[in-house]
């Protein structure tokens, strides 16, 4: 299911547009609004676990809970989402309910990337995943394997913490570090989220630079295998009738 309500206009359903605008924050009102959004998709996802429920359905159905991106009101000068790589718009939940799996409230400590959800559905289905597919299954993780080692997680944009065009750039995290690795030999920017980040919270450790260049070098050669794998397993031609079209052009994904 996809929802396209939380998105700017904020203009939730009256029923939902209760919050106080708070003059201490930025952009009071908008933000305001996108908590009403935020009500509201809640409740029309209420609405479908209880659908579950009435049906029968609910204890042999996974239910994954996501979104692609955050928003941002003022922080670091930057507005609505899109190609930047601040925590605002790169920190999304994800809530996974699957029945015998993970324990009921549980909460999985290490940094996870959206690009997991496809593996551990497939996981999940018991079938397999394909050589071209990035991202590892998060059934072990959920399922409270302490064993399980984190991995970093990467995004990708244009546009860094401090709202200046960098070109084409990773970020990268592990724990609470994390990089913007850009290209062409570009300096290396690190920063401890727990104190923020931005101009002047940046880390200057000659070794926590290094461990960014070492990332930068793994995506790099993630990237380079994964469009090997893709060129050696043709990709079969499907077809996208006017509706699926009109769509996706509505959602802006096309022209």
């Amino acid at each position: 299911m996809h929802t396209y309500e939380v998105h700017s206009p904020y203009r939730p359903p009256p029923d939902f547009d209760l919050f106080a605008p708070d003059p201490d924050q930025l952009q009071p009102r908008a933000r305001a609004a996108y908590k009403g959004g935020i009500l509201y998709a809640d409740n029309e996802l209420s609405r479908l676990v209880s659908a579950l429920e009435r049906f029968g359905l609910s204890e042999r159905t996974v239910l994954i809970v996501t979104s692609d991106h955050g928003e941002a009101f003022g922080e670091h000068g930057v507005v609505g989402h899109g190609r930047h790589l601040i925590e605002e718009l790169l920190h999304v939940p994800l809530l996974v309910r699957a029945p015998d799996l993970a324990p009921r409230g549980g909460r999985v400590g290490q940094a996870v990337s959206l690009v997991d959800i496809a593996p551990t559905i497939l996981d999940l289905a018991d079938l397999p995943t394909p050589p071209t597919m990035q991202g590892r299954s998060l059934v072990a993780v959920l399922s409270g394997d302490q064993g399980v080692a984190p991995v970093p997680v990467y995004s990708e944009g244009e546009v860094g913490v401090d709202g200046k065009e960098i070109g084409r750039t990773i970020a990268a995290r592990e724990g609470d570090l994390k990089w913007l690795l850009p290209g062409d030999g570009a300096p290396v920017r690190a920063f401890d989220l727990t104190r923020g980040e931005g101009s002047g919270m940046e880390l200057a450790s000659p070794e926590v630079l290094a461990r960014g260049r070492v990332l930068r070098r793994r995506f790099d050669e993630s990237v380079r295998k994964s469009k090997a794998a893709m060129k050696s397993s043709p990709v079969p031609d499907v077809e996208i009738d006017e509706e699926l079209q009109g769509q996706l052009r509505a959602l802006g994904y096309v022209e």
